[in-house]
């Protein structure tokens, strides 16, 4: 469950991200005495930023998969046996008693 909350917070941050971004290009474009260079300093710095953090939670869900994927050869969860636990029929019939207290 910790690999899909960490999906949920990447995706969280690139939409604060697109908001972040909007609102800053809407100041950007109404600032008169900007240089064009200032202004894509800006956002520029806003992208990494957004990127330093998501891929710091980036290699948090990678690590969260690894150990998963340890725990899951570990554990034997999933693991399918070569042969059956149980061996097939011979078609003989299994008695207790013993063969010479049979009699037909």
């Amino acid at each position: 469950m910790d690999v899909v909350f960490l999906e949920r917070e990447i995706n969280s941050r690139k939409q604060s991200f697109g908001t972040e971004i909007y609102d800053l290009m809407a100041e950007l474009e109404q600032s008169e005495g900007m240089s064009d260079q200032d202004k894509e300093a800006k956002i520029r710095a806003a992208f990494d930023n957004a990127r330093k953090d998501i891929a710091v939670v980036e290699a948090k869900k990678e690590c969260k998969k690894e150990e998963i994927a340890v725990l899951t050869a570990t554990s034997g969860v999933g693991d399918v046996p070569a042969e059956p636990a149980i061996p097939p029929s011979s078609g003989g019939v299994l008695t207790t008693a013993h063969p010479q207290d049979n009699t037909l």
